[in-house]
């Protein structure tokens, strides 16, 4: 048994070596057949543009959004039951120049003027007998302004005095005030009906017939949609190149047509944050509406001894690949203009090569062949 025992350790030890030789040998023939296995890498190949420096007329690209020109908040001046009559006052309805907007209960309003100008007339009255004995020449025609008084109809100016003593007599008689305070409760009747100070559309309108409306309550919003502005930014440094009257193309990534305005203002104040000064163009046309996003190319001064190339190509914000000796070298440029998708460089030398399109995983130093 002991004999036995000692044989298959002994086989034990011999199957253990080999396995160890036998890995030992694999292990030295896997990084051959690895290295076999290895593709050699290529360069990539490239189209080229060669930089040819020329004045460039390259519009400035901004983008913004459109606001009415003529626009306002329709407001209630005094208190009031809205009629029946005001129901057109809806969005997307428009109204004519002098058109009733909105209209209140005026009645209460009208029968106390009714009742002030009986009172004045009252008292004009009882003035008449004391100016036919004291102011003859005066009594006719405070008689006349009787006689023609018209109570619906707008007050008429009161006689004028033909003397110092007639007029103290009737300021002691309170009729100026009386007369003033008609004319002021007029002003205010008119009030109660609110008109197109221009033909335009209703753009929000916050009440509806049969409700109390209360002084100083806003009604809704009126515009012009035939006049609006294109309100847009323009950084700091391309401030130089624009002037009020240039000409500037519009146009909608959602929509099609083009329009064209010119530069109506340039305001005097600046942006902190975004080093920007705005700039307000006008614009009329078909399919305009507040509120719409719009792109637009201002006709600029042109770019002297600049270059063109796709925004694509530059990186880092003021870099672009080179071709020198096959491979890829960063160069440094300055930044001229945004147009769509190209942009206008300065600081290559004619005869400079560039990748036509971006080059996969570049960096400097990549070896690439150029296509001929």
């Amino acid at each position: 048994m002991k004999t036995r025992q000692i044989i298959i350790v002994i086989a034990a030890f011999v199957i253990l070596g080999g396995a160890v030789m036998v890995n030992k040998s694999l292990s030295k023939s896997e990084p051959k057949k690895s290295r076999r296995g290895k593709s050699k890498k290529t360069a990539p190949v490239v189209e080229t543009i060669q930089v040819k420096n020329k004045d460039i007329q390259a519009p400035l690209t901004v983008t913004g959004k459109l606001i009415a020109r003529d626009k306002i908040d329709v407001y209630a001046e005094v208190s009031g039951i809205l009629l029946k009559s005001s129901s057109r006052f809806r969005e997307g309805n428009r109204f004519g120049a002098g058109a009733i907007l909105v209209s209140m209960d005026d009645q209460e309003a009208r029968l106390n003027i009714l009742a002030q100008k009986s009172r004045l007339l009252n008292t004009i009255t009882q003035l008449l007998p004391d100016l036919k004995l004291d102011y003859p020449d005066a009594f006719q025609k405070w008689q006349d302004y009787i006689d023609n008084f018209q109570m619906k109809q707008p007050i008429s100016p009161l006689p004028k005095t033909s003397s110092s003593k007639e007029k103290y007599f009737i300021l002691a008689k309170n009729i100026y005030d009386q007369y003033y305070t008609i004319q002021s409760q007029e002003a205010r009747l008119k009030k109660y009906h609110v008109y197109a100070p221009f033909s335009g559309v209703v753009t929000q309108a916050t009440i509806y017939p049969g409700t109390l409306v209360r002084n100083g309550q806003k009604l809704g919003e009126f515009i012009n949609p035939f006049n609006f502005e294109f309100e847009a930014t323009v950084s700091l440094k391309d401030m130089d190149l624009i002037k009020v009257g240039n000409q500037v193309k519009l146009y909608s990534e959602d929509i099609q047509g083009e329009w064209t305005g010119n530069i109506r203002r340039i305001s005097d104040k600046m942006d902190e944050a975004t080093q920007t000064v705005k700039v307000f163009v006008g614009a009329t046309g078909k399919n305009l509406r507040e509120g719409m996003y719009l792109k637009g190319e201002i006709s600029a001064t042109s770019v002297t001894d600049a270059f063109k190339v796709s925004r694509n190509l530059i990186f880092n914000k003021n870099q672009i690949y080179a071709i020198e000796n096959g491979k890829l070298t960063p160069k440094t440029v300055k930044i001229q203009r945004y147009t769509g998708n190209n942009v206008v460089i300065k600081g290559l030398k004619d005869g400079v090569v560039l990748p036509k399109f971006p080059v996969s995983g570049a960096f400097a130093g990549m070896e690439v062949k150029v296509l001929k």
